[in-house]
């Protein structure tokens, strides 16, 4: 026979919380906030800025010595592409040259030259990929899961 476990209570927290949206039941479902499809420039904190273009299927973003803090810099360009093959499933292009550099850094995220093309259904949560798309940080690659996982 099984002892029953020690209760240990849950923290109590706010009903309201800043950063959330309200929902009062009953209430229509609001609508979706979003960055408003166009071209921006994002300046960083220290140096450098993001050229940003979104479309309602497509964010590509170039960084042009990008740094927050002034010593670790973000360079290059990424590209993703999303689109709905059926209510369930979608379909995402995906094309990547970064590279972040700093005091003993050297780190990057890359696809290969014919992309990433990924491919996966909410219902089944299969993955299928052709080309890679490789993060290496501190010098340890890191990869794509293989297909079918």
């Amino acid at each position: 026979a099984r002892r029953p476990a020690k209760y240990t209570p849950v923290d109590t927290v706010p009903d309201d919380i800043p950063w959330a949206e309200l929902y009062v039941p009953g209430s229509s479902t609001p609508d979706r906030k979003g960055v408003t499809p166009g071209r921006y420039t994002l300046d960083a904190k220290a140096s450098g800025y993001a050229e940003v273009a979104i479309t309602p299927a497509q964010v590509a973003v170039t960084y042009h010595n990008y740094s927050d803090d002034g010593k670790i810099f973000l360079n290059g360009w990424e590209n993703a592409t999303t689109a709905s093959d059926s209510l369930t499933q979608s379909h995402v292009d995906w094309y990547s040259n970064l590279t972040q550099t700093g005091p003993g850094i050297y780190n990057t995220k890359k696809t290969s030259a014919d992309g990433f093309h990924m491919t996966i259904d909410v219902l089944t949560n299969e993955f299928n990929a052709n080309g890679t798309l490789t993060t290496t940080i501190d010098g340890k690659k890191y990869s794509a899961p293989p297909n079918g996982t």
